[in-house]
């Protein structure tokens, strides 16, 4: 078995790809996602690229050959010759490193967790982000970031990754932080003090009754956090609480 660095072309990466006899099925969204990376210079060097069989047969990296010639570019990468065939029990078998592994130990960033990771894929809702966009992202909300992940401190079904991200949004927008502030208090507690904060029980019941975690509980649970925060900013008493069909403050990416 031998390893060189090669420079893929969309030819070159085409014609390993007629080598590919058995592989899995194509993910598009991550052919997408690699080829965004190596548009915008944003693919790194690593040790895994493009792997072989002994038999010349593709055992690794049809995705990546895929996103060089969606992306028409050429990438540097690591392409290995001669694995033997016993050798697909263990390619992507072990536990793969999580995004914020590859944070602290690339040294990009030495407050960003998970739950961070968490907050700003709600806000990014079906979006997904790369590990770059993630840590642009949060670098840019982050007193934001801060702000909700401190004031909405851990509790069972309340303090999930809608409600902090339903905050840190409405913080990063120039919401009045008293306000948020009182919000993050209510929600916690139950306690109120006027009419305008029984919708945040209204919300804070349905975190309690419905503690799922899937996706569209998330983003609408998120939608529901910013209409509360909302309503709190107009003094409107809400007699229910039903979810706005988009986002009502939004980050700007574009301004990455």
């Amino acid at each position: 078995m031998r390893s060189e660095l090669v420079q893929i072309t969309p030819s070159l990466a085409e014609h390993f790809l007629s080598k590919n006899r058995v592989n899995r099925t194509i993910n598009y969204s991550r052919v997408k996602g690699y080829s965004t990376l190596m548009k915008n210079g944003k693919w790194r060097l690593t040790h895994q690229g493009i792997a072989f069989y002994e038999d010349d047969s593709i055992a690794d990296g049809q995705h990546r050959l895929l996103g060089i010639i969606d992306s028409r570019m050429t990438i540097l990468m690591m392409v290995t010759y001669g694995l033997k065939k016993e050798s697909s029990l263990a390619i992507d078998y072990h536990r793969p490193r999580s995004i914020v592994d590859g944070i602290k130990i690339g040294g990009f960033s030495d407050w960003i967790d998970f739950k961070h990771i968490a907050l700003i894929n709600t806000i990014a809702e079906n979006r997904k982000l790369t590990s770059d966009e993630s840590i642009a992202w949060l670098e840019k909300m982050k007193d934001s970031v801060h702000f909700a992940t401190t004031r909405l401190s851990p509790k069972r079904y309340l303090t999930n990754s809608s409600s902090q991200a339903g905050v840190a949004i409405a913080h990063y927008n120039g919401v009045d932080q008293d306000l948020l502030e009182r919000f993050c208090n209510v929600f916690l507690n139950g306690v109120t003090e006027n009419k305008y904060e029984s919708s945040i029980i209204k919300l804070r019941d349905e975190f309690l009754s419905n503690p799922s975690q899937g996706r569209a509980v998330k983003i609408e649970k998120f939608y529901k956090t910013q209409r509360v925060i909302s309503a709190l900013l107009k003094k409107e008493t809400l007699t229910r609480l039903i979810a706005p069909k988009e986002s009502i403050w939004v980050f700007n990416e574009g301004i990455l």
